[in-house]
């Protein structure tokens, strides 16, 4: 007996290759409108969301005839461990609106998962699977474009051109949180191929993954430079475990000739690299010293703090989807501390630690179910880019570490779209 979700799968590429052959057209504008949102995913949110619009649009027009795609008993969409997984986790988040603390930021909070529509739209043709992950690839060539104007606007005073961040925040039209946990999620796509692959596919990656891994240091969130380095020493782990010898000689290549690629990266971002290292030392030593939590680093340990307070005082439940800053302020109040002095965002800046926060141990165990369901789909992409979306995914949570991914708007788009590209369906003959 075959394992459930992969039964029907010749059943489902058949649906497929009729509903392309029967309405031609449609099946083209959804394609082109499935590549059009992938392009824009390295893009500042207005045009990711008006990209997301024709998608869904096509999507909505297209159900009456691709309903029986999400509906087969063994393999559909909705039959997929991960996506059960994530609806179990979506009816608890829902749930936790019950005893939330400020359900109008709950339901801000709860709006910022919207991007799980992405496997919806975009299973009827996950058979193109390999033009999606060229299209993620491309969009973000846009993105390394605008970090590169703005560091020639630093460098050569064109002021509205520099997208208001500082010298040392080299991250383009995105902030620079974002575009580091997208550029780690990046990373971890590229490497992939790169470690795994031979030939001139691998030597593309290759170079990409370099000029990824610069534009990622040049982003100055020190959170994603801890993410990357753990996620390249997972990613050699990965290549000595699928080729043994041949893993650890490519590994060393690249070693060498990333030398060259960073020294240079060094003389590009080197002063910010430099900014940001010395800052960090700064923020730790004055949370130490003079307990001051009003700083970058400061704030996130303390957001921390007070997430794991909220685990200790409502373990089970939590304290409610988008609670959290009223819950913290609430406590800071009853306590006599001075807001000023611990100042708190809407989300506690882990993705983990924050769902634990507000939907307390269930909520994260359905979290945890989510991502090994994630891990665990079939598709591997052996021989093919796709063979780095594994390890994308696992760029974007190490990242989260320090992020709640699952809610920036952007980062919350990219795990989407990384579950979906994963998702047990065929990539074509």
């Amino acid at each position: 007996m075959q394992p459930p979700g992969t039964a029907s799968l010749p059943d489902i590429d058949q649906s497929r290759a009729r509903l392309a052959r029967d309405h031609p057209g449609w099946h083209a504008a959804h394609i082109i409108s499935g590549f059009a949102f992938l392009l824009s995913l390295g893009g500042p949110i207005t045009p990711l969301e008006l990209a997301g619009a024709p998608l869904m649009l096509v999507t909505a027009l297209r159900l009456p005839h691709t309903w029986r795609l999400y509906a087969y008993p063994e393999g559909g969409l909705f039959r997929q461990p991960v996506m059960l997984a994530v609806l179990a986790w979506l009816g608890w988040a829902l749930l936790a609106f019950a005893w939330s603390p400020d359900r109008a930021h709950a339901l801000d909070e709860f709006g910022s998962v919207r991007w799980l529509w992405v496997p919806i739209a975009l299973w009827p043709v996950l058979d193109r699977r390999l033009l999606f992950v060229v299209a993620l690839c491309l969009g973000m060539v846009g993105l390394h474009a605008s970090q590169a104007t703005q560091w020639l606007a630093n460098r050569f005073g064109w002021e509205s051109l520099d997208f208001d961040h500082y010298p040392d925040r080299i991250s383009g039209w995105n902030a620079p949180v974002v575009c580091g946990s997208l550029l780690t999620a990046m990373l971890g796509v590229h490497l992939g191929p790169a470690l795994l692959l031979r030939g001139g596919l691998a030597w593309v990656a290759r170079g990409a993954a370099g000029i990824t891994l610069v534009a990622l240091i040049a982003t100055g969130t020190r959170g994603a430079w801890i993410a990357a380095a753990a996620l390249i020493g997972l990613a050699v782990l990965v290549a000595v475990r699928r080729r043994s010898r041949a893993g650890v000689r490519t590994f060393a290549v690249l070693g060498v000739l990333a030398l060259p690629v960073l020294i240079g990266g060094w003389f590009v971002v080197g002063d910010g690299i430099r900014s940001r290292v010395d800052e960090a030392s700064r923020e730790i030593n004055a949370v130490l010293t003079d307990a001051n939590y009003h700083t970058s680093t400061g704030g996130r340990i303390i957001m921390w703090k007070w997430a794991g307070e909220a685990v200790a005082a409502r373990p089970i439940t939590g304290i409610g989807t988008g609670g959290y800053q009223a819950w913290v302020n609430g406590q800071q109040a009853q306590r006599g501390i001075d807001p000023k002095t611990q100042r708190v965002l809407a989300h506690a800046h882990g993705t983990l630690i924050h769902i634990a926060a507000v939907q307390g141990v269930i909520g994260l165990a359905l979290a945890v179910v989510v991502i090994a369901a994630a891990f665990r789909t079939r598709f591997d992409g052996a021989g093919t880019y796709g063979c780095g979306l594994g390890l994308g995914l696992l760029g974007l949570l190490l990242a989260g570490v320090f992020d709640s991914v699952h809610i920036n708007a952007q980062t919350s788009a990219m795990l989407a779209v990384l579950i979906t590209l994963r998702l047990p369906a065929r990539a074509g003959p």
